[in-house]
């Protein structure tokens, strides 16, 4: 194998000292087959090739710790402003499900592949896929675009939804899950060999309110057995937190600890509705005590929420409480830089202080916090040994100028056209904003058609037998001649 190096010399470079990130200005990266090799000043050795980026800045790559890319793209536009105040404003079991239960191929290559875009043009380089049921074909599609990915496919008992509009109900389908567990197993031991490490995977039961306490302990041994990690939708919505309460005594994160799923290796997907939240009614802060004390993560997904009226509460209590927080998108948009800033802003709204969540507080979580959920401390950073995941913001946008404090520009100012190119794996994935093999304009075409057919359909699978806009009525009334 030939050992190419590349050296990059940037006006900024936000590089890893072993303890945090550090503003390096004027600096040199060294980049070997697929690692960095060097960080600093000034490299002596002889290089292949140099990059000069004299008007860029290049940080690590963001990790996005939770997404559902076989199907978000399709709930665009239909999902905003909807809320049903007899499931506590969620949209969960009311719409979600019949909404999302329509899928083929089709729609699923395009929705990943859409997707893919809007997360490398937002300098996401590793993502997490939860809940897939065709983890092959996910898998396949991003592999070919170059994302690193860890996908997931879907762990359940069964599942929740509404017959009368007024109450939950579940449906148990105890042997599936059992089933779905042993094909994870599978998908695992299949995964390296084809994907060459870059597509990886864990184990996902899908929610907390899906699985039964039998399924979530073999799930834990499994993982032990394996060495999977694992990641688990929990403390999600009002009505999860209320049935599980009712049914077993116990909050959900209670429940995950008294099943043995609490753990350094465990990912807790939103995880907002938990012990002193004010909705809850639930007083104390034990929740984060335990998410703490079994060093589990968090994938903190703010806008999802935040456009149904949910916040966190929040951030800055849940860092304070020393728990490893991560971010993740969840649906549409698939967008890092506007997680990174809802995370801060919301969590200084809450907390009626401006230095609540930092710039540099929700930077880490984007990277060396979803690093850490990973287990990966060869993500999220440049430093030597870690993996040449790399993006190149423009310095001389209207947005990203005047500069002083890089990360605080990312932050509140910086939107997709600042990043100019993408790095992953030592590989420019994204060049110029140009993703090779990508007519963007004909994945816009498809989807459309695609999401028409789902609209034209959800009647079949709504409980109520509601069309689209009964369900989701349009913002203004269509024009009457």
């Amino acid at each position: 194998m030939n050992s190419k190096t590349v050296g990059i010399r940037a006006k900024y470079i936000i590089a890893f000292d072993g303890e945090g990130h550090r503003i390096l200005k004027e600096g040199v990266l060294v980049v070997q087959n697929d690692e960095i090799i060097f960080v600093g000043k000034r490299y002596s050795d002889h290089v292949d090739q140099w990059i000069d980026v004299e008007n860029r800045m290049v940080t690590p790559g963001f990790i996005n710790t939770h997404t559902h890319i076989d199907s978000s793209p399709m709930t665009k536009s239909f999902l905003e402003d909807f809320g049903n105040p007899q499931f506590y404003m969620s949209h969960l079991f009311d719409v979600l499900s019949p909404d999302l239960a329509y899928e083929n191929e089709e729609s699923v290559s395009t929705s990943v592949l859409l997707s893919a875009v809007e997360m490398l043009t937002s300098g996401t380089t590793t993502l997490i896929v939860m809940g897939t049921s065709i983890p092959d074909r996910v898998s396949e599609v991003l592999y070919k675009v170059g994302l690193r990915a860890c996908v997931v496919p879907s762990i359940r008992s069964g599942t929740w939804q509404t017959e009368d509009g007024k109450a939950t109900t579940f449906r148990k389908h105890e042997k599936e899950g059992f089933d779905l567990l042993e094909k994870s197993v599978g998908f695992f031991n299949t995964c390296d060999k084809r994907y060459g490490g870059k597509i990886t995977t864990m184990l996902g039961p899908d929610w907390i309110g899906g699985c039964t306490p039998e399924l979530l302990k073999e799930v834990r041994r499994v993982a032990g057995q394996t060495g999977m990690r694992i990641q688990i939708h929990a403390s999600e919505s009002i009505i999860e937190f209320q049935e599980v309460l009712r049914k077993y005594g116990m909050t959900p994160i209670q429940f995950l600890e008294s099943v043995g799923l609490l753990g350094d290796d465990l990912i807790v997907g939103h995880c907002i509705y938990v012990s002193g939240h004010g909705r809850t009614a639930y007083p104390g802060d034990g929740d984060l005590q335990l998410l703490a004390k079994y060093s589990a993560s968090v994938a903190h997904c703010p806008w999802v929420f935040a456009r149904m009226g949910f916040i966190m509460e929040s951030f800055a209590k849940y860092r304070k409480a020393g728990i490893n927080m991560s971010l993740g998108t969840d649906t549409c948009p698939q967008n890092m830089l506007l997680e990174m800033r809802y995370a801060s802003i919301l969590s200084k709204i809450f907390e009626k202080d401006p230095r609540a969540t930092t710039a540099a507080h929700v930077f880490d979580a984007a990277t060396l916090g979803g690093a850490t959920a990973l287990g990966r401390k060869d993500l999220g950073r440049i430093c030597p040994g870690a993996k040449a995941d790399l993006l190149f913001f423009r310095l001389d946008s209207p947005r990203m100028s005047p500069l002083r404090d890089p990360i605080r520009s990312i932050v509140y100012c910086a939107d997709p056209t600042d990043i100019v190119d993408v790095m992953i794996n030592g590989t420019m994935v994204m060049k110029d904003g140009f993703i090779a093999g990508m007519d963007v304009s004909k994945l816009s075409q498809t989807i459309q058609k695609c999401a028409e057919e789902m609209w034209d359909s959800i009647s079949e699978r709504d409980w109520a037998g509601r069309s689209a806009d009964q369900v989701s009525k349009l913002s203004y009334p269509l024009w009457e001649a």
